[in-house]
């Protein structure tokens, strides 16, 4: 039954997969058309119209939760919490792998793209190291690194049950709408194009679907194998 109830789940994840990937796709073919989308338009508006000191110093802070440098920090603590508190190797090699993967995976799809920023050229900087390279705006940089790191926080949330049930849906609303906050903290700051935002989410997602599966994968294999020990012993 439960492996019944993993491939079933595994059917979500790739449907999940394959519907991100398409409109990633769609998206890229407007950015090489240099076409904007319909939202492209309407958020660029908006931020505009919502011009004002008091809002580009909270989205400036806003921002950084999804800078290279907190991420890195935050990445530190969640790596001791696994390794001294829950001990779960498997576990921190899953976070290392999907962490590399998305930066990997981001650094690769500005190059390829090489869509200018709707603002100034930005240079990639690392710790107040400025990096002589070009920054790309698509997709987003800040929000993959937010949609991987978050995300990953919420599955652990619900994989070690952290809170009660209220809680994991309080704790995990809250990081979800911390991953939007970042997007739109870069369109407001005129960093990113609204699409930028919307590629990188779903590059984000399909990402983390080929995580998923392979966590399931495993589980399913580990069924398996249990399986056959008890009828061989049986």
């Amino acid at each position: 039954m439960v492996a019944n109830l993993l491939r079933k789940k595994r059917t979500t994840y790739v449907s999940i997969l394959i519907s991100s990937l398409l409109i990633f796709i769609y998206l890229s073919a407007s950015t090489q058309r240099n076409q904007l989308t319909f939202l492209d338009v309407y958020l660029l508006n908006l931020s505009e119209q919502l011009s004002a000191p008091l809002f580009e110093d909270i989205f400036s802070f806003v921002t950084l939760f999804g800078s290279v440098e907190l991420i890195a920090i935050l990445s530190i603590f969640l790596l001791s919490f696994l390794l001294f508190k829950k001990k779960d190797f498997r576990m921190i090699a899953a976070f290392i792998t999907i962490m590399a993967g998305s930066v990997l995976a981001n650094f690769i799809l500005k190059l390829v793209f090489q869509r200018e920023r709707p603002g100034e050229t930005s240079y990639f900087e690392v710790f107040g190291f400025t990096i002589e390279l070009a920054s790309y705006s698509f997709p987003s940089g800040h929000t993959m690194r937010a949609c991987i790191f978050y995300g990953f926080l919420i599955y652990l949330i619900y994989h070690y049950q952290i809170y009660q049930s209220k809680g994991k849906q309080i704790a995990a609303a809250s990081l979800f709408g911390l991953i939007l906050a970042v997007g739109f903290s870069r369109v407001y700051l005129d960093a990113h194009f609204p699409s930028d935002i919307v590629a990188a989410f779903y590059a984000s997602l399909a990402l983390f679907m080929l995580f998923l599966l392979s966590i399931d994968r495993f589980k399913i294999r580990e069924q398996d194998r249990t399986i056959i020990k008890n009828n061989e012993n049986g």
